[in-house]
This record gives structure tokens, sequence and C-alpha cells, in this order.
């Protein structure tokens, strides 16, 4: 019996050994406890670099959101979406928004101007119709036809480019020209002396955040013509401008009276006492010069001049004894195998072989007459019996049915 009651003590302490070596409940209370320790000692120890896995405090967002979110409104909404030859995309730079351009385009701070600027020949007159001798008629469709080959065809078919303007609050941009320009004349008027004096307040202030406002020349001021239009015969962004405005050449060099001033009521270029007040226009930009001798290449077999500015191929020679409606079939005449492109020249085409600077024959194109006028293709819209013409340095119109007028043919 005492050996049965020392057998059942021995198996009692054994069980009661194996299950508290077995117990779980401790070794998890035992690694709880480690965290703890662990924990304080992190709060405590400057050496302790926390786990990857540990929530770390967020930096403070209050000062680093804020210009990025200004920066950001500058594109929102995209103010490239309606800007002329972009492609409508927005960047910021330096606290400022840039429009991406098309190809041959590049941005100026207000719009996509062509990067290498255009010459006045290039750019078309705006006529959109047809005339015949004394008014409007529907645009022949055969080059055979009586009254082909005015400024319609040939802009229709790519000889030249429309204009292309951007408006802001104070300004007018030609992205063809990358000139920029006030948008309304001066509504003080000014000998000719003078009309630099209004340009030269405008830059004082820095009208527009420009510094360099000067008068323009008779080319410049032709860019801004629209001959689809009179009475104001000028782009829809300076239909204020009715009045005549300085420019900056004189007319004739030798008697020094008079300068060039432009009329935009018709689109015209004439001279004007200098002593007669006028209103100014001020103009910034590179200045559109006028062809000089280097420009103009004469062919070998000196049939023939290349405008190396413009592209434009010229007859050497000129033609007269025609009126306008026997000029536009000449020119299309010479439009026979290869040869293709020849028309009577237009409105801007001709006004291109200007030189403001030159007294007469005004112009540096070779062989050039001296008191010559000479015809285009533009029929001045406000009388349509009349069509434009350069002569003696003038930029104006005459009547159709003249034939004793000059004319050369161009493609």
């Amino acid at each position: 019996m005492k050996k049965l009651c020392l057998i059942f003590i021995i198996f009692s302490l054994f069980v009661f050994a194996g299950c508290g070596s077995s117990k779980t409940t401790d070794d998890t209370d035992s690694g709880e406890a480690q965290n703890d320790e662990d924990s304080v000692d992190a709060e405590t120890d400057d050496s302790y670099v926390p786990d990857d896995t540990e929530p770390t405090e967020e930096p403070d967002q209050e000062d680093t959101d804020t210009e990025p979110e200004e920066e950001e409104g500058l594109c929102n909404p995209n103010p490239c979406e309606d800007i002329a030859n972009s492609t409508g995309i927005c960047t910021v730079k330096e606290a400022q928004y840039l429009c991406e351009c098309d190809t041959d385009y590049e941005w100026n701070g207000l719009s996509c101007v062509r990067s290498v600027p255009l010459s006045l020949g290039n750019i078309c007159t705006g006529q959109t119709e047809c005339y015949d001798m004394t008014s409007l008629m529907e645009c022949p469709s055969s080059s055979e036809a009586d009254f082909y080959g005015q400024d319609q065809h040939y802009a229709a078919l790519g000889y030249c480019t429309p204009q292309s303007f951007t408006a802001t609050q104070d300004v007018v941009v030609d992205n063809n020209t990358g000139l920029i320009w006030e948008k309304s004349s001066s509504s003080d008027t000014y000998i000719w002396e003078e009309a630099q004096n209004h340009c030269n307040d405008l830059n004082e202030e820095a009208f527009a955040g420009i510094d360099s406002w000067r008068v323009p020349n008779p080319l410049e001021l032709l860019t801004l013509v629209d001959n689809s239009t009179s009475r104001p015969a000028v782009n829809q962004n300076f239909k204020k401008m009715v009045v005549a405005v300085w420019t900056s050449k004189f007319y004739e060099k030798e008697s020094g009276s008079s300068a060039y001033s432009f009329n935009p009521y018709y689109g015209t270029v004439s001279s004007t006492e200098k002593a007669e007040p006028l209103r100014v226009l001020c103009v910034s930009g590179e200045e559109m010069l006028a062809a000089q001798e280097s420009d103009f290449e004469v062919s070998e077999d000196e049939m023939t001049v290349t405008d190396k500015r413009t592209g434009l191929v010229w007859e050497k020679t000129y033609h007269t004894d025609m009126d306008w409606k026997a000029m536009l079939a000449y020119c299309q005449s010479l439009n026979t195998g290869t040869e293709t492109g020849w028309r009577l020249p237009n409105k801007n085409e001709i006004a291109s072989l200007l030189d403001p600077d030159k007294d007469r024959p005004y112009s540096n194109f070779p062989g050039m007459s001296y008191d010559y006028c000479l015809w285009s293709s533009t029929t001045f819209v406000h009388f349509t019996d009349s069509a434009w013409e350069i002569c003696r340095g003038y930029v104006a119109q005459y009547h159709k049915d003249f034939e004793n007028n000059e004319f050369r043919c161009v493609k």
C-alpha cells in the first residue's frame, strides 16, 4: 500500500512539470513584455533608428503646397486651347505659362508667331470674292475663263498665307510677322517730327510690358489691311483706327517737306506735309525691311527676277497697253507645259517691291522705270470699277479700263 502511494505521488509531480513546460501563454506574455521594453528604450535612446515598417511623422505640407498650386493654376483653365498655331499644351516656367507651338512657330509670351517672319509679299490680301470690270461676280472655275487669276483663286491654292492676329487687352500680335501693335492709335495728333514722342511715352511707362515702341514704316502698316472690306479697310482688331497715321519714312528726301502716311479708311499709302498733325499707331518688334538690290537675283537668260526674301519670281520686263481684264488673261496665258503659277500679282506682292527709303523709282527692282505705275489683281472694293496699283511710291487705286499703266506677271 505504501508502495502504491509513492508511485502515485511521483506520477503527479511528473504530470505537473510537463504541463508547465508546454504552456504557450507564458511565451506570449514574455514577448509582449519584451516589446514594451523595446518601445521604452526607443523613446529614450537617441541612437534608436525606427524600423522601415514603423509609421513616421508626415512632413508639414502647408508651406510646400502653396507655390505648386499657384503655378498649376496658370494652366487651369488652359489658356493655350484658343491660341492660333498652338498644340494646346500648357506648361509653367518661372511663374509664367508657356504654350507649345506648331512646327515653324515659337512662343513669344503672348502668342505663337512664325519662327521666320513673313514678308508683306507672302501674306494674303484678304480678298475672297471675284469681280469683273465694274462689279462683283461669281468666281470663274476654269483657268481659261475671263477674269480668272484674281486673289481668291491663288489664295485658295495656297500661294500666300492668310492674316493671323492674336489680341490681348492692350496689344495685337501679328503671328505672321511677329510685330506687336498698339490696339488703338493715339488720341492726340502730332506733326511728323514729333510722332515718335507718342511711342516714347509708351516706352517710359513700359506699356504692355514693352519698352521698344516705335513708329512703323509703310510696309508694316500695309500688313494690317484687309482688302475684303473698306471704311476702314483694316483687320477687325484695328476697326477703331479710322483716320490717317504717320509712318517713319520721308516721302521725297530731296524736298524734305512730306512724309509717308497711312490711311486705314481705304488702306492707302501716300504722302502728307510733315507739318500736318496726324495720329500715331506704335509698333514693337524687328523692323520689316524693304527689298534691297542684293535681294533680287536676275536669271541667266535675263527673263525673270527672283526676290530671295519672298521666293516670288517676276518677269523682268513689263507690259502695257492693256486693261485689267486683258492683264489677267495675259498672265494666265504664260501657264503652258511645265510653266505653272503665273498670275497678275496681288496688292501685297506689288507693294513688297517698294523701298520707302528710296526716291524715284522708289524700288530696288532691276530695271524699274522711273515713274512706273504697276497694276495688281486686287479690286478696290469701295469702288469696284478700280483696282489697286503702286504708282510713284504710293499704294493707291485707279480705273480698270485705263490702258497706259504697266504690269509684270509673277509666280
